[in-house]
């Protein structure tokens, strides 16, 4: 960044910042739908777009720990997607987490990383959550052939969660 004048610096950081924000609102806004069941069929793509900007524009100005969270949140979305769209409720709080520590560390005066120990930190926790829901669904019972009506024996007691 030396070819950067310290004005053209503050200029370029101060349209990371607006533009990051921006897309940190619309994906708290897309993973609180998801969550509650009310999210469009285009939430989990906005969400990945979302978060591969944000880790492109993060790696422009060197701030690495926004960009691994924005990365991990993408790898989330990509997978999510790939699975026809079966999202992982566990995670959102451990998502809207990681989408905090990077509001945090950008909405100030002067723009700031999120630290590696706090980037950990809250990689751990997402991963903890996924592996819980992973336990959780592979600790569900399966309907067995001999079962002659499975659609009597509800899968989700309460209600199917995931999002239509």
């Amino acid at each position: 960044m030396d070819d950067f004048t310290q004005n053209e610096l503050a200029h370029l950081l101060a349209v990371y910042r607006e533009q990051t924000l921006h897309l940190l609102d619309e994906m708290t806004a897309d993973l609180l739908a998801l969550e509650a069941g009310t999210a469009d069929e285009e939430a989990l793509a906005r969400l990945r777009r979302a978060a591969h900007t944000i880790k492109g524009d993060s790696v422009c100005v060197m701030l690495e720990g926004v960009a691994e969270i924005a990365h991990r949140i993408e790898d989330l979305m990509e997978n999510v997607m790939a699975r026809g769209g079966d999202f992982d409720r566990n995670a959102v709080d451990a998502m809207l987490g990681g989408l905090d520590l990077m509001r945090e560390a950008i909405d100030r005066e002067a723009v700031e990383d999120v630290s590696a120990e706090a980037v950990k930190l809250w990689a751990d926790e997402l991963d903890a959550e996924i592996h819980d829901a992973a336990a959780l669904e592979a600790e569900m019972p399966a309907h067995s052939a001999q079962d002659p009506n499975p659609a009597a024996t509800p899968l989700y007691p309460c209600g199917d969660p995931r999002p239509r």
